[in-house]
């Protein structure tokens, strides 16, 4: 079996949380609630430069 990825150290595996199952709803649900928590919208646009515009299609 050929492996295409393989972590160096296990210390990299505790960087994130263990899903025991997938549950992308409640995923979802966290990071909007981090992303309002923290102001994480707000801040990458006061963080853009004013002359960089972005348009979404």
């Amino acid at each position: 079996m050929r492996k295409f990825a393989t972590l160096k150290t296990e210390d990299k595996l505790l960087m994130y949380k263990e899903y025991k199952q997938l549950n992308l709803p409640e995923i979802g649900k966290e990071i909007l609630e981090r992303w309002e928590r923290e102001n994480i919208f707000e801040k990458s646009i006061s963080n853009r430069p004013a002359s960089k515009t972005i348009y979404f299609l």
